[in-house]
């Protein structure tokens, strides 16, 4: 089974902040544009991780 971040095509860094940043991708099925936020969980306190744990 293929990661579901194998169906988009990454294109550009929209923005950034102190986790991580928000990418504009490509969904490779049909091009419709998305933005993800990717986190850097190194970056963060156990206590940062347990609330976006919470948030999800």
């Amino acid at each position: 089974m293929s990661s579901p971040l194998a169906l988009y095509e990454p294109l550009d860094i929209i923005g950034n902040g102190s986790f991580g940043i928000i990418r504009k991708v490509s969904r490779k099925a049909d091009g419709v544009i998305f933005a993800r936020k990717e986190l850097n969980f190194e970056r963060m306190s156990e206590r940062d991780r347990k609330q976006i744990v919470a948030e999800v």
